[in-house]
């Protein structure tokens, strides 16, 4: 019987990456998980980052790894402020 190695998980994006340039929302929201992202979209309002963080804590509810969840709120790189 032989061991494989197992693939290191990929995460979406790293919060250094986040940008939306064709948005025309000066901030937005990611939710983060460990400091790396898991939002696959850019959220425009902070209530709609708290639903998928809710979402992300219930799957940590299942299954707890002692990840910390946090919304991260990105400047729009398109706006010159």
């Amino acid at each position: 019987m032989t061991k494989t190695k197992s693939k290191p998980r990929k995460f979406i994006d790293r919060v250094t990456n986040c940008r939306n340039v064709n948005s025309s929302v000066e901030n937005y929201y990611v939710v983060l998980r460990d400091n790396r992202r898991v939002s696959d979209k850019n959220h425009e309002d902070f209530q709609s980052a708290q639903d998928e963080q809710g979402y992300w804590q219930n799957i940590l509810a299942r299954i707890p790894d002692g990840t910390k969840l946090d919304i991260f709120e990105c400047k729009n790189p398109s706006f010159n402020s």
